[in-house]
Parts: structure tokens; C-alpha cells; sequence
């Protein structure tokens, strides 16, 4: 399959979708992590932490090679962590983001449990069709509340996890 160039005719518009104009006006972020080794007794665990006048809207990405436990929190307490870098998809803007996201923060208070997904490991609890690992993925966003602390936390169910989290947001007021 070859691809070709779209034929527009004079007067005509040609659209893109909204998330597509976010990234041309640089207001869409990402942040990640690759984690190598995760275990059960030490669950990774990542501070939200949003601005005050932006409202992020967030889609979580989680790939694990075994089974993964994941929890969003809200209305969280912590104090400093390890920054994780927040990349705007438009390399020629200039614009920062306003939301800043750490792993392993201290003094943590999880909150209130909201959203949970899992990824399951040797098919338990899915019909045996899954032999290890996956992904989980929301496509729908959450649109998180200015001037608030959430929490993430990724709990590995069995040692030796290799898991890869990306965090891919939008602001707007």
C-alpha cells in the first residue's frame, strides 16, 4: 500500500481532529518512565501534581510483561519525589507544562481509590487467553482538577516485572 498526497480543491477545507490542533498549538504534553525490574514488595508509585489555572487532560498507557495491579487516586498528599520530564509533542513550541509528575514521593497519602485496571498473567481471570502480560490503555481521558494531588501507583503480581508507563496530556483552562 503506497500513500498519497489528499487533493483539495480551491475554497475548500481541510480539517484535523482536536487533539491534532492541540499538538500544533503545543499544548500537549508526555512523560514517561521505563521500568526494569518492578517487584511485588515495591510498588512504583507516581505524584501528580496540577497547576492552578490549566486543567489536564489525561490519558494513562501502562505495558507490562507480567501481571500488573494499577490505581488512580485523588484527593492524595506527598511531599518531593524524582521529577519525571514532561515533553511538549511540539518541538517548536516553547511552552512548558503546568502539571509536574514524580515517581517514588515521600510522605505519601494515597487518598480516594478512583479508577483501577489490571493486567492480567497467565490468563487468571481472563479465560486463559492472556499467557503474560499486556497492556492497559484508557482512551477516554480524565480531566483532572486544578490545583490538586493525585496519585498512580503501579503494583507488580509477580517479581521481576518489566513495565513501561507513558502519561500523554492536554491543557486547557
Amino acid at each position: 500500500m503506497s500513500w498519497k498526497e489528499a487533493s483539495v480543491d480551491a475554497g475548500s477545507q481541510l480539517g484535523i481532529s482536536h487533539t491534532h490542533s492541540r499538538i500544533h498549538r503545543g499544548v500537549t504534553f508526555v512523560a514517561g518512565e521505563d521500568i526494569a525490574d518492578l517487584d511485588i514488595a515495591t510498588p512504583r508509585i507516581y505524584g501528580i501534581t496540577t497547576g492552578p489555572v490549566l486543567k489536564p487532560h489525561i490519558i494513562f498507557n501502562v505495558v507490562a510483561s507480567l501481571g500488573i495491579l494499577v490505581q488512580l487516586y485523588y484527593g492524595s498528599s506527598f511531599s518531593a519525589g524524582t521529577s519525571i520530564a514532561a515533553v511538549n509533542r511540539n518541538f517548536a513550541s516553547s511552552k512548558t507544562a503546568s502539571m509536574a509528575i514524580v515517581h517514588s514521593p515521600t510522605g505519601v497519602t494515597l487518598g480516594t481509590l478512583g479508577p483501577a485496571g489490571r493486567i492480567y498473567t497467565s490468563g487468571a481471570g481472563n479465560g486463559g487467553s492472556v499467557q503474560a502480560g499486556g497492556q492497559l490503555r484508557n482512551d477516554d481521558e480524565f480531566v483532572l482538577a486544578t490545583s490538586s494531588l493525585y496519585i498512580l501507583r503501579v503494583v507488580a503480581e509477580a517479581d521481576n516485572a518489566k513495565v513501561f508507563v507513558t502519561m500523554g496530556w492536554y491543557e486547557e483552562g
